[in-house]
């Protein structure tokens, strides 16, 4: 038994014993108390440490100051090539252990060797052998455990030669931590640590570690950021990101997805007799400006809680409807904040409102505004105003493509809008207007597509609306399918399917709905770009489905498809065998898409409301809007639409 090292021994505490018992890997010690502990190290006949209670770390040496800690899971590491060196010890791994042990030898090979041993042997140490890639020999770790965090200032040595510590598994820096949970490196004195350089090791000047901002290493050369999801780069092609750049104000703000509204509960209310007062105060200060009201939140709580309650007021008067009503539902309005909610209404009002501005209805229309003024807020759907300049598009290109006559519908007025089936079905409701006197005739009803606001007839005639009777009702395949389709999933024998599943096409071996498969796929790696022409492609081909399939006489789809290739005209008599009608949809082959463009072959931008369509046989100028073609690859742009879109004849804005 070895004593010259039990005076050094009976200095440490139990918890300090313990830990030294674990690096040397002796086995039950812990429940031996103090003198058990000391006679076990002794037995070994173990170098230890000596104790200090400076609190701070000191070196081996004035040259070359080394650390040797027990290093907690999340402590900061630093690791150079040539060496491996763990940062500042703590107490937070062992209970009780208030003062940092330090290790002081003479430097040497056998020293520096045991040092490396004590450390990859210290508790949870994370440890690696070579830094990440990024310009630094450095790895940060936040610590997120202890009470205190030391700050360290670690200087790391570079050398061609590899160490000879042994090999230890990476870990990968967590880039999803937040950027104030991570430790700063400072200058400090009393942490400074640098690593033992080999004799023969040819090192660089040493540099000092730089400051860890927000999830970055530091200062390094600047490197491009890597392509997710495959995407190729654009960055050649300046005209693709000027159309990327302005893809949100090209098309219909109904195209976007809407985004969830976030309320916040208010803080610092008033007394309750105060906010009695207060709900008083908000109908009054919801006709004042926003800098007047901003004047009054500055005279009490009372007035700052009538503030926040205006908002609710000013929605109430401004955007009343279905939205509203199912929000203040769920929300409380005398204790959330509805500021930032009445703020993106009234933007969503204001793109609606630009959108048609811009768009060539505005054009056609004049100063006529064909939209009810309600319909701009979206009261009750939050596309109900897209669906509202949809049906007007369709409406114009029926009367000046089919009919000839774009006077007939220049005095038309959308009332409303409904849902009927979610993202299939609407009613739209409108009037015409007397070009003599203004006076409005009655209002008509029709059942519209989605997509396209194609008509597909008028919804069922009640018993107190006989004004607006007409002998154009639903077709009874579209009727059975609008009634099996409202039902209540329980009384579904099967899940009902939706209303593209009725679509039949040829070709379904190369195409998806009418749709090229490769296309389909190859588009995937463009983003949102991808989607958007995608969006176009299906509205194209509701657009280009045969007219029976929407109104009309009724047909079965294998009728439709013998007619289009020139077969006998036959009756058909299946709807006879059927007690109920089926929606036929068919696409006729010289429709089947092939790929969508926003850009020219020479990489100019089309028209904002324009793109082509590649089929089988040629290209095609549509609507972006509804699908519908006003131009194709012979004559380019119709000479009609050209004077509305105010473009050329190859679809580029004059």
């Amino acid at each position: 038994m070895d004593t010259a090292n039990e005076p050094k021994y009976t200095s440490l505490t139990v918890p300090q014993l313990k830990a030294l018992c674990k690096e040397k890997k002796i086995t039950g010690y812990s429940k031996l108390g103090k003198s058990a502990l000391i006679e076990k190290l002794i037995a070994l006949g173990s170098q230890v440490p000596t104790a200090r209670t400076t609190g701070t770390i000191a070196g081996l040496g004035s040259e070359t100051p080394i650390e040797s800690s027990f290093a907690r899971p999340t402590s900061q590491v630093a690791v150079a090539k040539t060496s491996l060196i763990c940062t500042e010890s703590t107490s937070g791994e062992f209970p009780g252990l208030d003062e940092t042990l330090t290790v002081k030898e003479r430097v040497g090979n056998k020293q520096i060797g045991h040092l490396e041993q004590l450390t990859t042997s210290a508790p949870h140490a994370p440890l690696q052998d070579k830094a990440p890639k990024r310009g630094r020999e450095s790895f940060e770790i936040s610590s997120n455990t202890s009470k205190k965090k030391p700050r360290t200032d670690i200087a790391v040595a570079r050398t061609p030669q590899r160490s000879s510590a042994p090999q230890i598994a990476k870990r990968h820096r967590d880039t999803s931590q937040p950027a104030d949970l991570v430790p700063k490196p400072v200058r400090d004195a009393d942490t400074r640590i640098n690593p033992v350089q080999p004799s023969k090791a040819v090192s660089r000047p040493h540099r000092q570690a730089e400051k860890v901002q927000g999830r970055g290493l530091g200062r390094a050369p600047f490197k491009p950021l890597p392509i997710a999801n495959g995407t190729k780069s654009t960055a050649s092609n300046g005209s693709l990101n000027d159309f990327l750049q302005h893809l949100p104000l090209s098309v219909n703000p109904y195209d976007r997805a809407p985004v969830s509204p976030v309320f916040k509960l208010i803080t610092l209310l008033p007394t309750s007799i105060s906010i009695m007062e207060a709900q008083k105060w908000a109908i009054i200060l919801s006709g004042l400006d926003d800098e007047e009201r901003i004047a009054c939140s500055l005279v009490s709580k009372a007035f700052r809680y009538a503030v926040y309650l205006s908002a609710v007021e000013i929605l109430s008067r401004n955007f009343q409807g279905r939205r509203l009503a199912t929000l203040l539902q769920q929300y409380p309005s005398t204790t959330m904040n509805f500021w930032p909610y009445l703020r993106d209404r009234e933007r969503e009002k204001k793109g609606h409102q630009t959108f048609y501005q811009e768009s060539c209805s505005s054009r056609f229309f004049g100063e006529h505004i064909p939209v009810s003024q309600n319909l701009w807020a979206s009261p009750d759907y939050e596309n109900q105003a897209g669906i509202a300049m949809r049906f007007l598009l369709t409406r114009v290109w029926f009367a000046i493509s089919v009919l000839g006559d774009g006077e007939s519908c220049r005095k038309l007025l959308v009332t409303d809008a409904r849902e009927v089936i979610k993202g299939e079905i609407w009613c739209v409701d409108m009037v015409s207007i007397d070009n003599d006197d203004g006076r409005k005739s009655s209002k008509e009803s029709f059942y519209v597509l989605e997509e396209t606001c194609e008509v597909v007839g008028r919804p069922a005639i009640t018993d107190h609306d006989e004004s607006t009777r007409s002998n154009q009702n639903l077709r009874v395949d579209w009727s059975d399918y609008v009634q099996s389709r409202l039902l209540p999933a329980g009384f579904h024998s099967s899940p009902p399917v939706p209303l593209r599943s009725h679509l039949k096409w040829t070709n379904a071996e190369e195409y998806d709905k009418g749709i090229s498969k490769l296309w389909l796929k190859r588009i995937e790696k463009e983003g949102a770009l991808g989607l958007y022409k995608r969006k176009l492609a299906e509205r194209y081909v509701m657009a280009c489905v045969v007219s029976n399939g929407v109104s009309g006489e009724w047909m079965s789809a294998n009728r439709m498809q013998q007619e289009f290739a020139g077969g006998a005209m036959v009756h058909d008599h299946s709807a006879r065998k059927q007690e109920k009608v089926r929606v036929n949809l068919f696409l006729p082959s010289h429709h089947l898409v092939e790929s969508v463009h926003v850009m020219t072959a020479g990489g100019k931008n089309l028209h904002k409301e324009l793109a082509v369509v590649q089929t089988p046989g040629r290209e095609y100028f549509i609507l972006r809007e509804n699908g519908m073609e006003v131009g194709c690859e012979e004559d380019g742009v119709w000479d009609v639409w050209r004077n509305i879109l105010s473009c050329d004849s190859r679809g580029i804005p004059s």
